[in-house]
């Protein structure tokens, strides 16, 4: 099985937010990764991504205006953008993945704890020659005024919670993400809005 690991990286002090592996490549991830590296390390200023479909949704959209984040999506084929986090993939390959003994991790939450334990315990507070030698952790800490931190979880909850639209079926139900809801009967044939919270409690 693949397992796809989704990172958020603050590029001034190279320090990864959060990392969290999925057997999918959903908005739902990429959301989930947000979610966590938000209520670790703040709320960032800026998001750039790539232009995979998990990253350009309407609820990534929308939890980024929410949140006060401007959303900024790299040019295709414009690596340079990317060159950062591109450097700390290769380093989480060669130094944590290529080295993990897979008959050790249980599932995949294990997985998630094991990598993150690495970046807490060592990439980020590893020196960094792209940083004259200090340490991820060290430069964002330096920063830390200035840094949207979020004490409330159930605050962010609310601000992960999205809406869509759907048109009931003539059997009173919809569909949601790939499920089937039942709604009342009065609502066959009628349109609607639907709230869901990314992160569930």
């Amino acid at each position: 099985t693949t397992v796809k690991i989704f990172g958020l990286l603050d590029d001034r002090s190279r320090l990864v937010a959060y990392l969290r592996g999925s057997f999918h490549e959903r908005q739902e991830d990429l959301l989930r990764t947000l979610f966590e590296a938000i209520r670790r390390r703040g709320i960032p200023r800026t998001l750039l991504l790539d232009n995979h479909g998990s990253f350009t949704g309407s609820d990534v959209k929308l939890i980024c205006a929410k949140l006060g984040i401007r959303l900024v999506h790299s040019r295709p084929y414009d690596g340079a953008s990317k060159g950062k986090i591109e450097r700390s993939w290769r380093t989480l390959r060669n130094r944590v993945l290529d080295e993990l003994d897979l008959e050790k991790v249980m599932d995949l939450d294990d997985l998630n704890l094991r990598v993150m334990n690495w970046v807490d315990a060592r990439y980020n507070v590893r020196p960094h020659a792209g940083i004259e030698g200090r340490t991820p952790l060290s430069v964002f800490e330096e920063e830390a005024e200035d840094v949207r931190f979020v004490s409330d979880s159930d605050w962010l909850r609310e601000r992960f919670t999205v809406h869509c639209e759907r048109t009931v079926r003539n059997d009173a139900t919809c569909n949601l993400h790939g499920r089937v809801y039942e709604v009342p009967q009065h609502l066959r044939r009628s349109k609607v809005r639907i709230y869901y919270g990314v992160m569930r409690p």
